[in-house]
């Protein structure tokens, strides 16, 4: 299951803004009318093929990576969290 929110960000927008509605457009055709709004979209299903190795990924093994704990606790500006 794949979470795909930004068609429901992007109507949302559209209708906030005034603008050109496509994204509107294309989830009332989704939905079969506008009265019913999704909260937030998924797709569903599994691969048929399989997908291409991760570039860069040859020869690292399947072990965890862990941040030290200095970098995983303050803030990019280097305020604690």
């Amino acid at each position: 299951m794949q979470l795909m929110n930004r068609i429901n960000e992007r109507a949302d927008r559209e209708a906030q803004l005034g603008i050109e509605p496509k994204f509107c457009d294309a989830l009332r055709d989704l939905l079969g009318d506008l009265s019913r709004r999704g909260i937030f979209t998924v797709r569903v299903g599994y691969s048929t093929e399989q997908a291409p190795p991760t570039p860069g990924g040859e020869g690292r093994g399947d072990e965890l990576t862990v941040l030290p704990a200095t970098s995983a606790t303050r803030t990019p500006s280097g305020s604690p969290v």
